[in-house]
């Protein structure tokens, strides 16, 4: 009696795995610097996914050195996105690792889930890696504006701390013997009265003509902007004629380099 097989065959997009796997890699990487507080540019990151997606597709005719060449791609993937430290470095590089197991996990379980049928999970979770990677871009180019450009701000009097928000503000103009930082009515007034200091004048021209307002000198200001820490020794502030509700200080246009 003549045996008959079915034969069962998937057809496979190359390119849909490519840019599911380009995806996952963003995701995790995202992910891994969101874990450890981190900031990176967005090119960056795509550049780095691009590079281990290649390294993926290549990875066929690798046969006797998979293993150093999987390690190899992770090295040169984390060192596009982070150059400041070695202890930097390898924390990244343990905490991708680390979500590119759990992510694997995840997957292997799903698969069982789902009856083995694998490339469904994958592009469950390329399509969910698709809707972060949109999600932000959308918030890039339709966010608040004002959170794109708020930081956080240390001014120093006497040796003492005072942490604000500061946005920056490139409608500011004004000038001293430096640029001029603006500080909340409420927020200089106390410290003026706090720390005794002396104060000076500065003057503006708005639409009702010129006026005076007061300045005064703080002995440092530091600010984080996400990349990159600014330190500025001798900062002048001049003291707005408002009460600023969202963030105290507003930051010169030329504070970042113009």
């Amino acid at each position: 009696m003549p045996k008959y097989v079915t034969i069962v065959a998937m057809i496979i997009y190359i390119e849909y795995l490519i840019l599911v796997n380009m995806l996952i890699n963003f995701l995790l990487l995202k992910l891994s610097l969101a874990v450890l507080r981190k900031k990176i540019r967005a090119m960056l990151l795509l550049f780095s996914s691009g590079i281990g997606t290649a390294a993926a597709v290549l990875l066929p005719f690798i046969h006797s050195f998979e293993i150093p060449y999987k390690l190899a791609v992770l090295v040169l993937m984390i060192v596009i996105v982070e150059r400041k430290s070695i202890k930097s470095y390898f924390t990244i590089m343990l905490t991708f690792a680390a979500l590119t197991f759990l992510t694997g996990g995840i997957i292997e379980g799903l698969s069982n889930i789902l009856g083995g049928d694998r490339i469904i999970v994958y592009l469950i979770v390329g399509a969910a890696a698709a809707y972060l990677v949109v999600y932000a871009f959308v918030r890039l180019l339709t966010g608040k504006k004002t959170e794109k450009y708020v930081y956080k701000c240390v001014l120093y009097f006497g040796g003492v701390p005072h942490e604000f928000t500061g946005y920056y503000d490139t409608g500011n103009k004004l000038f001293g013997d430096t640029f001029v930082t603006v500080i909340s009515m409420d927020t200089g007034e106390d410290i003026i009265a706090k720390y005794g200091l002396t104060t000076g004048s500065l003057n503006v021209i708005t639409v009702g003509g010129e006026s005076k307002i007061s300045t005064f000198k703080a002995d440092k200001m530091v600010i984080n902007n996400g990349y990159k820490t600014y330190t500025f020794n001798e900062v002048t502030l001049a003291v707005a004629r408002t009460v600023f509700e969202k963030y105290k200080l507003l930051l010169h246009r030329d504070t970042f380099g113009g």
